[in-house]
């Protein structure tokens, strides 16, 4: 079985999500129950911003942004690493495109990157855009959405500092459409006021079909309600009329998750809560627009990388500096070890010699003279015990052994003694002669008559007689 170290240290994590708003951040995350595994709010924490932080869905203030993404972190009870972005709608270009239903594969991708050409407000090499498919009988309708690139740099480059990863940015409409119960399914007007803008938006369907953003300084009071005005008459004349209209704080989470925390909240969370959801679907089944360089999956997967290299590489340098120092410590002991010797050993020749010193040093060289010739006069006597087991081991269990003639171990000996039968004489013979052990095996000759206990002698050599001395 392989194993996957980079799965093993990159395993699945929580996506958060993460609401941006001109005056505050709202960071949500949503878990799993312990016992019944359904999906339950984790937590919800809350950051505002100041003014100038934020203005007209751009970073202004990049430090303080940064700082207030670093609080909302600080927060939250668990740790969190990625997160799906929701940011204003202000500097985010959005339109849906109808397409005949026969136009389907490559040539409504190729439509579509010929459509977008003339209808973006900027350069499409300027800009990150991204489109998803709309539910639609009769035609093929594309949603697509669009932001220049700096803007949306600013927000990833801001959030990595912080230690958030993105995997994916979709803006205020998107998230709460996922999250948000509504009345009816047909046109809904809805009004999101913030300090600096106020966004415009008609949803149907489960689908934003109109999205526009009006500066604050461009449009306040009457002028405002004369906008909005304007994009109600627009939209009744192009697809009919609008049955319900109110403002984002009214709108209510979607009844799963409109639990008591949340209930005397109102709006303020669903945007938050619609980016969560989306962090909870699988990542390769998540085709909902993404503002970013990269797609969500890639997206996700790049940051595992990223963090998985960063944890080879401090364990690199952990094992580096754990060795260095074991090596540094032994090193240290070693001379302190050598250094303690050296002062014991000087101390000791500082030491007066005793007056019989000398005597006992001429009586122990005397010992070891005695013990040195006794050792080696134990060496020339050979090891008789060694012959006799191997003698014995090759005589059966039908061979008597009654005389043993050793006169030297490096000369001729000869054993004598009798065989129980013909058969165990003939294999004691065959046994005996085929030793590696002995050498030069001469059997005398016996009477071919006798066939029970019959009386033999041996002479032979032993092949090796200086085996048979003790090594040293």
């Amino acid at each position: 079985m392989k194993l996957d170290l980079a799965r093993i240290f990159t395993r699945e994590e929580s996506v958060a999500g993460l609401e941006i708003r001109d005056d505050a951040l709202r960071l949500f995350l949503l878990g799993a129950d312990k016992k019944t595994l359904a999906t339950k709010v984790a937590f919800f924490v809350e950051e505002p911003l100041g003014p100038g932080i934020i203005v007209d869905g751009t970073i202004k203030n990049p430090s303080a942004f940064g700082t207030a993404l670093q609080n909302v972190v600080k927060k939250s009870p668990s740790r969190v690493r990625y997160v799906v972005a929701s940011i204003p709608a202000d500097r985010i270009y959005s339109k849906i495109f109808s397409f005949p239903k026969t136009i389907q594969g490559q040539k409504l991708e190729d439509s579509i990157k010929l459509t977008i050409g003339f209808q973006l407000p900027f350069k499409p090499d300027d800009a990150y855009l991204d489109w998803e498919k709309i539910e639609s009988k009769d035609r093929s309708e594309i949603f697509l959405a669009a932001a220049p690139k700096p803007v949306i740099n600013a927000y990833i480059e801001t959030l990595n500092a912080a230690g958030l990863n993105p995997i994916a940015i979709e803006f205020h409409p998107l998230s709460f459409l996922r999250a948000a119960q509504f009345p009816v399914r047909g046109p809904v007007f809805i009004e999101s006021t913030a300090a600096t803008s106020s966004s415009f938006y008609v949803v149907e369907n489960g689908a934003l079909r109109f999205s526009r953003t009006v500066p604050a300084f461009f449009a306040s009071g009457e002028q405002l309600n004369k906008e909005k005005r304007k994009v109600i008459d627009f939209y009744e004349a192009e697809r009919g009329k609008i049955e319900v209209s109110f403002s984002d704080r009214d709108l209510e989470p979607v009844s799963t998750y409109n639990e008591t925390r949340l209930k005397d909240t109102k709006g303020t969370w669903v945007v938050a809560l619609g980016a969560a959801l989306r962090g909870i679907s699988p990542r390769s089944h998540d085709t909902s627009v993404s503002l970013m360089p990269v797609g969500t999956e890639d997206a996700y997967e790049y940051h595992k990388a990223i963090i998985f290299s960063q944890f080879a590489s401090n364990l690199t340098i952990g094992i580096s500096v754990f060795f260095s120092t074991v090596f540094a410590l032994a090193w240290i002991l070693t001379n302190s070890f050598q250094a303690t010797t050296s002062r014991q050993l000087e101390n000791l020749n500082s030491l007066p010699v005793p007056t019989d010193a000398i005597e006992l040093e001429t009586k122990a060289r005397e010992i070891n003279g005695l013990v040195q010739t006794f050792v080696e006069a134990q060496n020339n006597i050979p090891r008789l015990s060694v012959a006799l087991k191997e003698i014995r081991s090759l005589a059966g269990t039908g061979i008597m052994v009654t005389g043993l003639n050793i006169p030297s171990v490096r000369g001729s000996l000869s054993i004598s003694g009798i065989a129980k039968n013909r058969d165990d004489l003939d294999t004691f013979k065959r046994t005996f002669s085929g030793s590696s052990f002995l050498a030069e095996v001469r059997f005398s000759g016996t009477d071919l008559a006798q066939l029970i206990n019959i009386p033999f002698s041996v002479s032979f050599k032993i092949a090796n007689p200086d085996a048979l001395y003790a090594q040293n």
